[in-house]
């Protein structure tokens, strides 16, 4: 029995480091100084890549990123920008997992404009890490494991606060289309997420219920 209590009291202590370890990269990456310029530029928007970050899969409104040895899908939510609605308040409401850290802020971009941040970590039944990070019009989303939650965090947050959308344009080549949000980038993402994770899948779909 003591055995056991002294078991417990570890595994607490181990979630408390953990959530207090992101809860510190979290505000690392927010404090972290703008750059200068973006040097990335897509068709809708463009953005900072830090040197540490390389990429192994891109097409107009995806891409897939790596960091420490994972993968970050990078995706742009036309959904949400041609509609200009967002409902944050209701999309996880199905959801089955509740985030180990959850966080909603502002921040200025690079135009002097102040945008939304949401940041959601979940724990999945591997022990992975899977991390969501958006500002309404971009979204990044990786699975990892513990040990590189602080750097893919901290990474996805820079990416994300350097991020400009050129909404005029989504607006112009989306507005008078079906929208889908599986192109081969997005769709690839998903295809590498081990079986055993397979629930990330439903769990974004949850996250994004309009998106589907």
């Amino acid at each position: 029995m003591k055995k056991l209590s002294v078991l417990f009291l570890t595994l607490l202590l181990l979630v408390g480091c953990t959530n207090a370890s992101i809860e510190s990269t979290y505000f690392s990456g927010l404090s972290q100084a703008l750059p200068v310029a973006a040097n990335n530029t897509k068709p809708y928007y463009r953005y900072y890549l830090p040197p540490h970050v390389g990429v192994r899969a891109q097409d107009q409104t995806s891409s897939i990123l790596m960091v420490d040895g994972h993968e970050i899908l990078m995706n742009l939510m036309v959904q949400n920008i041609v509609s200009k609605t967002f409902e944050y308040e209701t999309v996880e409401k199905n959801i089955k997992k509740t985030p180990i850290f959850e966080e909603e802020t502002t921040y200025i971009d690079l135009n002097g404009n102040s945008q939304n941040m949401n940041v959601r970590v979940y724990e999945l039944n591997t022990g992975e890490l899977a991390i969501f990070v958006d500002n309404q019009k971009i979204e990044l989303v990786s699975v990892v494991l513990s040990s590189s939650v602080n750097i893919t965090l901290e990474t996805m947050i820079i990416i994300l606060k350097s991020t400009e959308v050129f909404d005029d344009k989504v607006v112009l080549a989306y507005s008078n289309k079906q929208i889908s949000k599986n192109s081969g980038t997005y769709s690839e993402f998903f295809e590498q997420v081990p079986p055993e994770t397979g629930t990330l899948r439903e769990m974004y779909d949850s996250i994004n219920p309009d998106n589907q």
